[in-house]
């Protein structure tokens, strides 16, 4: 498989053992499921044989990453790109819920509008990458357009929604406001006594 990026870019994903979970055409985000490593080719066991290219030449990847080297999911690729804006650049991005409770979104004034969820939102709110998601009480984020749906408060009590470009999630719970830094870590009352009812979060 090959993706292409921008000033001449690709990536190469090969010796997949299963078709494709994508089509050709088909615009892709991080997180996005891709396909399946196997053990096609030349191999002893399943890996994935990785290529990017610049223009048609093969990009040397030696700096970063070592043959038969560990890769940790999700790390930036530390190397030079010429060209290219830097990984957390924060993108061009707007959103909005319908009547029905749809929220959309799109990178870029001119792109066309996706749907990212299936009904039932009251809010959504953008910092960053991040995209959170307000319905039936419960506090949902992805991470990018094409990322996978993140249940981050649940129990049908929140009541309001923030998100950070540097990773802080915060949501008013039967009047106490709450945060973390990161999906995953353990929530922090930050201010209780039932009172709260509209919050902000940065940095």
């Amino acid at each position: 498989m090959t993706i292409s990026h921008a000033s001449g870019y690709v990536t190469r994903y090969l010796h997949m053992v299963r078709q494709a979970s994508v089509t050709v055409g088909q615009q892709v985000g991080q997180g996005q499921l891709l396909g399946y490593v196997g053990s096609t080719g030349n191999s002893t066991g399943p890996h994935l044989h990785f290529e990017i290219r610049r223009n048609g030449a093969v990009y040397n990847l030696a700096p970063a990453y070592s043959c038969g080297g560990t890769v940790t999911k999700g790390a930036p690729i530390n190397l030079p790109f010429a060209d290219l804006a830097p990984a957390d650049a924060i993108p061009e991005r707007f959103a909005f819920v319908n009547s029905a409770g749809v929220a959309f979104a799109k990178d870029g004034a001119y792109s066309p509008w996706q749907a990212i969820n299936a009904g039932g939102a009251t809010k959504v709110a953008l910092s960053g990458n991040w995209i959170g998601w307000l319905q039936s009480g419960n506090f949902y984020a992805k991470d990018g357009i094409h990322g996978q749906w993140l249940p981050l408060a649940e129990g049908g009590q929140v009541s309001e929604i923030a998100v950070s470009g540097g990773g802080w999630f915060a949501f008013v719970g039967g009047g106490n406001y709450f945060a973390k830094q990161g999906a995953y870590a353990a929530w922090l009352t930050m201010a209780g006594g039932g009172q709260v009812s509209e919050i902000a979060v940065n940095g």
